[in-house]
């Protein structure tokens, strides 16, 4: 079940708003949003199949804060990489 939930936050993710191609501030308001949308639709997939399977939740509000604040982390850190390698390998017109 997590790897169809990777699945469906990385399709989230791959779609490209017309929106999100024209400016930088643009697409970075879109990767923000696909990380939080990508995070609400996993931990929800996670909450479902263990309320399913366990009959119960073991998944906290600190637990889910900690996750949540690692992966932005992740998400920012990934951002800033993505952006430089852009800058530098693709000449501005």
């Amino acid at each position: 079940m997590l790897g169809v939930g990777t699945l469906i936050v990385a399709a989230l993710a791959s779609l490209r708003p017309k929106f999100s191609q024209k400016t930088l501030k643009e697409h970075c308001l879109w990767l923000g949003a696909s990380v939080l949308l990508g995070f609400a639709v996993f931990e929800s997939l996670i909450l479902t199949v263990d309320r399913l399977l366990i009959g119960s939740h073991t998944l906290t509000w600190a637990i889910t804060q900690s996750v949540f604040i690692k992966e932005s982390v992740w998400a920012i850190g990934l951002m800033l990489i993505h952006l430089l390698f852009i800058r530098f390998t693709h000449p501005a017109h």
